[in-house]
């Protein structure tokens, strides 16, 4: 074979074998790798040529220029005869390898790799070792293999060793370049990865706990509601029965020794009903689900009303009971009347529990006025035993009381102070306490109040007197004999007929017999409960079924209680134990031709009875008389022309809508709308508003006719409670 042909054929190699290396690889190969397959071509091309037949001096021009080309490259690269010993190597493999000029020309390169391995490369035949193409064989290649420098140490390389050919002087190239810090970087990246799949199953785990105490909270809370309804319900079933019967003796001839045990027993009933309506409020501001109303009320109304409950104990204490109220707070404020009587029950309540003697006193002053608002400062102050100051920080954590002794001195639940917080907390306002130990306490609380019309205020009549039905029939349905006994008592006495049915299935069967102008139904009874019951009422194939009022009467007093009620199709919720004010008030919502006007006690029972549970100025009595040109006399006919026309408006919608007289419903249903907006009856004209729509395929119609006349009749009775009164009185007076 010629010099020339050799040359070609090695050049034409080692280019083949780079064009080949790119196209078998799936990846885009090393830049460096064909660096180093081009130097071993460049090196090949110039061993052949040192070699060639004629050529007896190596070191020529030729010779110089491919030395300074391989010396110029970052690679190593080192060129052995067919024995394996070095006959050539660049600057930069002498630097990789430690070793000095001239100290590897002439050695056996396997003992350089293997450090002093050279038996072991004997051992394996040559077929395997990167030497191999020296040997005839074909061209090697390595990645991450380890080599050996002079000093002993090691680093990690990749390797290409190709071939120089046969003929008279075999021989190879090996390439080579150190990856150490590729191996450490690939090495900190899988580290890296390692940490982050921990760290993501780590997450992973933290999120799956999370999640299972989030079902656990779930269930405790579910848990907690009901025991709580248990709880209630237990205690208020035969608490209904204690005190509709206190009632009923109240109205009997009684020694002054019977009176005053009586009087004891009912005072007893109330501390205990308000120990559980505490721990009901406490759960439901928990929930977040405890509403506060914006109505029109009197300060002086609230205090006075607070008053009456407790002159008598304190004077009964021996205590001085005093009122100051600012003259310059507005005479009607718009706010939640009951919560502020709740918050200053809670503060009196306490005050005459920790004084002995002296005084306790109320003032309300206006903190400050701004257009339509007000801030009112609430205090209550007494000659109590006080506190001392790292008592005072417990005094509003729930379930806390000042210390082990006073809870056994003193009872309670401890729950007070913390809902008065709270209830402050959610009307925007705050409470605190300023006490010193044995010379008393003061706590007072801010509370900020809309500033109302004193026209358009409902009066404070306050009358005593229960009113006559006219001998409807009621269905009662209570399986509790004493439950049934003492409301059988109560109906009969306020002019009622009255059946009685021991459960759900008996209600219904009756219902299905007789005629019934309202039924009142218990929730849990044996054999059928009170709400498949009014679900099997309400689907009877009988005239009146679907509009006859359904009231539930039961122990279950949560918020989910009332829900279900209404869910049911019943028409209201009166929680027990309930007075007899309370039961009266909610029957004459719905049976309006009775003849029993409710005081205003029983108004706002009948309220609190409502499915909403709102006491609502249904009519804005100046906005009226302004909308009727400032005619006051015109206005107030209105009014009574509205009781008297409209009352039995949302039964003839009712019959218009069975008939399929949709047009003529949504007509019946715009004039409502039409006439509670000129009297200034906003919420009736809510309502109208909705049926209408709903009547015109714009909603659910049963749903929007039901609340319609739950509204209707609750604003009769609001007139019939105060603005009728108050008009027939202005109508009377001179001009």
């Amino acid at each position: 074979m010629s010099v020339e042909r050799g040359l070609k054929i090695t050049a034409g190699g080692t280019l083949l074998a780079v064009v080949m290396l790119a196209m078998h690889d799936s990846v885009m190969p090393d830049l460096r790798l064909y660096a180093l397959l081009i130097s071993c071509g460049v090196l090949a091309w110039f061993l052949a040529w040192c070699w060639a037949p004629g050529r007896k001096n190596p070191v020529g021009e030729a010779g110089e220029r491919a030395s300074l080309l391989l010396e110029s490259v970052e690679e190593g690269v080192v060129a052995v005869d067919g024995s394996g010993t070095v006959v050539f190597v660049n600057r930069a493999a002498l630097e990789l390898l430690g070793y000095g000029d001239g100290e590897l020309e002439g050695r056996d390169l396997r003992t350089v790799l293997h450090e002093g391995g050279a038996a072991r490369c004997a051992e394996c035949g040559k077929t395997n070792c990167l030497l191999n193409p020296a040997f005839g064989g074909s061209r090697q290649r390595s990645f991450d293999e380890l080599m050996w420098r002079k000093d002993g140490t090691s680093f990690h390389a990749d390797l290409s060793c190709s071939s120089l050919g046969g003929g008279t002087h075999p021989g190879a190239v090996l390439a080579f370049r150190d990856v150490t810090k590729r191996r450490e970087a690939e090495e900190a990246l899988r580290q890296s990865t390692r940490a982050q799949e921990e760290a993501n199953r780590q997450l992973l785990r933290t999120v799956q706990h999370a999640n299972e105490l989030a079902v656990k909270a779930d269930r405790a809370s579910a848990a907690k509601s009901e025991f709580l309804a248990n709880m209630s319900h237990e205690i208020r079933t035969p608490m209904n029965a204690i005190v509709g019967a206190g009632h009923l003796l109240s109205g009997t001839a009684l020694t002054s020794q019977q009176s005053d045990y009586l009087q004891t027993l009912m005072i007893s009933a109330d501390l205990l009903l308000k120990v559980i309506n505490d721990i009901l409020d406490f759960s439901k501001i928990e929930a977040g689900k405890l509403e506060i109303e914006r109505v029109e009320f009197s300060v002086r109304d609230v205090v006075e009303e607070i008053l009456s409950v407790y002159s008598a104990r304190a004077e009964q204490q021996g205590l001085e009971l005093s009122v100051e109220l600012d003259p310059e707070i507005p005479t009607s404020l718009l706010g939640d009347p009951m919560r502020i009587s709740q918050i200053l029950n809670n503060l009196l309540s306490n005050a005459l529990k920790f004084t002995r003697h002296g005084y306790i006193s109320i003032s309300v002053r206006l903190a400050s006025r701004d257009g339509a608002s007000a801030e009112l400062l609430f205090a209550v102050r007494d000659s109590g035993i006080g506190m001392l100051a790292d008592e005072q920080a417990q005094l509003f954590q729930a379930f806390t009381q000042v210390d082990g002794s006073i809870t056994r001195t003193y009872g309670g639940t401890g729950l007070g102070l913390a809902i008065c917080r709270r209830l402050c907390a959610v009307m925007k306002g705050e409470i605190w306490c300023e006490s010193v130990a044995g010379l008393g306490s003061t706590f007072s609380f801010r509370l900020p109040f809309g500033i109302a019309s004193v026209r358009g205020q409902v009066p404070q009549h306050r009358e005593s007197r229960v009113g006559r039905f006219r001998q409807q029939h009621v269905l009662l349905v209570e399986d509790n004999q004493f439950n049934q006994k003492v409301a059988l008592a109560l109906l009969e006495r306020a002019g009622l007929q009255v059946s009685v049915a021991g459960n759900g299935a008996d209600a219904v069967e009756q219902v299905k017999r007789n005629d019934f102008d309202l039924v009142l139904m218990d929730i849990q009874m044996p054999v059928m409960d009170g709400l498949t019951a009014a679900r099997h009422i309400r689907a009877l194939d009988r005239p009146g079924a679907a509009s006859l009022p359904i009231l539930a009467i039961s122990a279950n007093a949560m918020e989910r209680d009332v829900e279900a009620s209404l869910a049911a199709g019943m028409n209201a919720h009166i929680a027990k134990p309930f007075t007899p004010g309370t039961l009266y008030g909610a029957i004459s919502v719905w049976l309006d031709d009775g003849g029993a006007v409710p005081t205003r006690g029983e108004a706002n029972d009948m309220a609190e009875a409502s499915p909403a549970g709102q006491t609502l100025q249904r009519v804005d009595f100046e906005t009226g008389v302004r909308q009727t040109g400032g005619d006051r006399r015109l206005y107030l006919d209105l009014l009574g022309q509205f009781e008297f026309e409209y009352r039995e408006q949302g039964e003839e919608i009712e019959g218009e809508v069975a008939a399929g007289r949709l047009d003529e419903a949504a007509r019946l249903a715009h004039s409502v709308k039409g006439i509670a907006g000129v009297l200034a009856a906003q919420p009736l004209q809510r309502a109208a508003q909705r049926l209408e729509s709903a009547l015109k395929g714009e909603g659910e119609s049963a749903q929007a006719l039901a609340d319609f006349r739950l509204e209707l009749k609750l604003t009769i009775a609001f007139l019939r409670a105060g603005v009728e009164r108050e008009a027939k009185e202005e109508y009377q007076s001179p001009p």
